[in-house]
């Protein structure tokens, strides 16, 4: 199955599955729920290539299309962790302030 795009109505549609409704239910002050696309318990997990699943490229390197991803959508309470000490090291993310000389447009 090709890894697939959120459709218009499902990035504005954050109705939970049944799993997520508890913890969307303990739902913090700024916290929110979120959509994701995750890989199923039955994509063959490696951390070397197999060649099972992947991304064709063309000659160009574009995408494509992928190959060997069944994936499952799930919605999920995403957490607010500002001023909660997160680094790049401990957290795999770090939240920090930089200023830019101009708004920057993503769609140009």
């Amino acid at each position: 199955m090709p890894f697939p795009d959120f459709t218009e109505d499902e990035v504005t549609d954050v109705t939970p599955d049944a799993a997520a409704a508890a913890s969307l239910a303990q739902l913090g002050g700024n916290d929110v729920p979120g959509k994701f696309i995750f890989m199923a318990p039955s994509v063959p997990a490696s951390t070397t290539t197999t060649g099972k699943v992947g991304t064709s490229r063309d000659e160009a390197g574009s995408d494509m299309g992928d190959y060997g991803c069944d994936v499952e959508r799930h919605t999920v309470a995403v957490q607010d962790a500002r001023g909660k000490g997160m680094t790049l090291h401990n957290n795999g993310f770090e939240l920090v302030q930089s200023e830019l000389d101009a708004p920057i447009d993503f769609l140009n």
